[in-house]
């Protein structure tokens, strides 16, 4: 398996598109580090430094949870637009170019081929969430340096951590079904119109059940029990739905994240692996 992972990696490495993914999932941490070294310039030029000093403890720790929860949602979603791409580098590229016939000359089952691809994804992401994670850790050093807020030390890691599980369950899911839907696709760019094409049906389809529901053509409670178990829903670890009450508010300490549909989740990634298997065997024998 190591082999096959180094293999992919190797072909990776010589696509424009693999480090453009990189730069492109950790362009917002990169941006702000950009801002901030010109702040830090700007403040031994002029002396800029201390203004945060004066604000509350309480309410700059409840902004900085927020900061956090903020930016790696923005990061669950980068990964998600360039792991499409990922994903059909690895499988639709390989039956466009008929490459694949040459995979299948190598000592390896076809599971350990389909698992082999989606652990390099896996593997992809993880390391993009290290890096995402390190430049926003430099990123609080710099803040310390400019505004002379010890930011790392507001920082609740264990909601830190909660949250990066969560994001990692969830763009685990996204990797499961993009590596579905490649298998479709004649091409790499097809499998990314593909997704994008399926998420805007999920979503039209929760939108039209709500619909049937509140129009009594399905039972409310059924509805609300299909729409609560969708896909989508269970993705969603920050509600957006109760974003505007939240903001209204003001309280940062309730901030709406909720963790209770990972496992929910969790099912639907098993089923995609599942679907992709078969589908990914059954097209192998006919390539």
């Amino acid at each position: 398996m190591i082999q096959l992972i180094r293999y992919e990696f190797f072909k990776l490495f010589r696509l424009k598109k693999f480090f453009l993914s990189i730069a492109g999932i950790n362009f917002v941490p990169l941006l702000l580090l950009f801002v901030f070294s010109v702040l830090i310039i700007k403040g031994l030029l002029y002396g800029w430094v201390g203004i945060v000093e004066k604000l509350e403890h309480e309410m700059v720790g409840n902004g900085v949870l927020v900061a956090v929860t903020a930016l790696l949602a923005t990061f669950s979603w980068f990964a998600w637009f360039f792991q499409t791409i990922i994903a059909g580098e690895l499988i639709s590229k390989e039956f466009e170019n008929k490459s694949i016939k040459l995979m299948l000359l190598m000592p390896f089952s076809r599971l350990t081929i389909y698992f082999g691809k989606l652990a390099t994804t896996i593997i992809f992401f993880i390391l993009n969430m290290v890096l995402y994670l390190s430049l926003l850790a430099l990123l609080g050093v710099l803040m310390q340096k400019v505004f002379f807020l010890d930011v790392l030390s507001l920082v609740d890691y264990s909601i830190l951590f909660k949250l990066c599980c969560a994001f990692f369950v969830v763009n685990f899911s996204c990797i499961a079904l993009v590596f579905l839907v490649s298998l479709f696709a004649r091409s790499a760019e097809t499998s990314f119109a593909l997704y994008i094409f399926l998420t805007v049906i999920l979503k039209s389809i929760d939108g039209v059940v709500l619909l049937f529901g509140k129009l009594a053509i399905i039972q409310p409670d059924i509805a609300d029990f299909m729409v609560k178990y969708s896909y989508l829903k269970s993705c969603e670890i920050i509600k957006f739905e109760k974003i505007s009450k939240f903001i209204e508010r003001g309280n940062f300490s309730e901030l709406p994240i909720t963790f209770d549909m990972l496992g929910v989740n969790m099912l639907y990634s098993l089923l995609f692996l599942y679907i992709g298997y078969i589908v990914f065997k059954n097209k192998e024998e006919k390539g």
